[in-house]
């Protein structure tokens, strides 16, 4: 994967398919989000980061608005500058749009794919025996994953 993020440009998933494909299942912890990378240069695949915090991990009313700040992006953008003044840290040629989120509070994330389509479906879990749709994420559409064109990707 850092590969991928080093070069802009997602690997094959093996060698006898054809086209630009990756695949990493990650989680977090606290909050569900969604978000999406856009490279220097456009790429065949979009390249997505879905998260999903466990049931049971709520986070305490006090810490949201930390959390929430967090995402805010003009203070993670003076947070990224001063980061990457750093001679040890390198900046990485990827930058990462919140697609959606973060929610918080108990939800499951189900990964849905039919063919050559992927969506992310998030729920959130509440008493009684029935799921809260939070969120519907569309993963293959066909735009390139660049800022060339004008597309820097959602914001």
């Amino acid at each position: 994967m850092r590969a991928t993020i080093d070069t802009g440009r997602p690997r094959a998933a093996s060698p006898s398919r054809r086209g630009d494909v990756g695949r990493v299942l990650s989680g977090d912890v606290h909050h569900v989000y969604t978000a999406r990378a856009t490279f220097p240069e456009p790429v065949n695949a979009a390249v997505f980061q879905l998260t999903c915090s466990p049931v049971h991990n709520k986070v305490q009313r006090s810490m949201r608005p930390l959390f929430v700040m967090a995402w805010w992006r003009p203070l993670a953008a003076v947070l990224r500058r001063l980061m990457f003044r750093s001679p040890h840290i390198d900046p990485l040629p990827v930058e990462w749009r919140t697609v959606s989120g973060p929610y918080f509070g108990n939800a499951i994330a189900t990964l849905r794919t039919n063919g050559r389509k992927a969506e992310m479906v998030v729920e959130r879990a509440e008493p009684g025996p029935r799921l809260v749709p939070l969120t519907t994420v569309a993963l293959t559409d066909r735009r390139p994953s660049g800022r060339r064109g004008g597309d820097r990707g959602p914001e």
